[in-house]
């Protein structure tokens, strides 16, 4: 049986958590500018959402190696928005700077709307846990932690709530 190669299967991936969100959870984002220098651009990026919710942002880097949990993370866990109201991120206290190498990046932006306001237990993911020094939850690109990244959003990752979201999938194209 062929294998699918790690490039195109982490963009599948991405793919299909995108495909499985709700359609009536209607996800507007805005990039600052979708190419970004290396060492010297930040990623900036506004979310408005039709429903209150959460916001999950997931970054296939342009290395293919590995998935981030860009946000929430650990400088920043609280990643409410309020229904048709834009959300910039990241906000003015911490920055992500374009890392290379370079290649395009793949950004999915998540609004996870919960019936019961209960976000993801981020401990679902096979991934580590962020924290102040380490802010970005990352886990590497196989096939074990494809299959928890969809089920994170698309089903066992939710506790106690609804497993509706909208999703936006973008690329971004990082240069020398």
């Amino acid at each position: 049986m062929p294998v699918a190669q790690p490039v195109l299967a982490s963009l599948a991936t991405l793919r299909v958590i995108a495909q499985q969100s709700n359609p009536r959870l209607k996800v507007e984002v805005a990039l600052s500018r979708n190419r970004l220098k290396i060492g010297k651009d930040p990623l900036a990026l506004t979310v408005k959402s039709s429903h209150n919710g959460d916001v999950h942002l997931v970054l296939l880097g342009s290395d293919r190696k590995s998935f981030y949990l860009l946000f929430p993370n650990g400088l920043d866990s609280d990643s409410r928005i309020q229904a048709n109201q834009r959300l910039s991120l990241p906000p003015s206290d911490w920055k992500l700077v374009a890392q290379g190498p370079a290649g395009i990046d793949q950004l999915l932006v998540l609004v996870l709307v919960l019936v019961s306001g209960t976000p993801r237990d981020r401990k679902a993911l096979p991934a580590s846990l962020p924290d102040a020094a380490a802010p970005f939850s990352f886990s590497l690109n196989d096939l074990p932690s494809r299959a928890a990244l969809i089920d994170f959003f698309a089903g066992r990752g939710v506790t106690g709530g609804s497993e509706s979201y909208g999703a936006k999938l973008l690329s971004i194209q990082e240069t020398p």
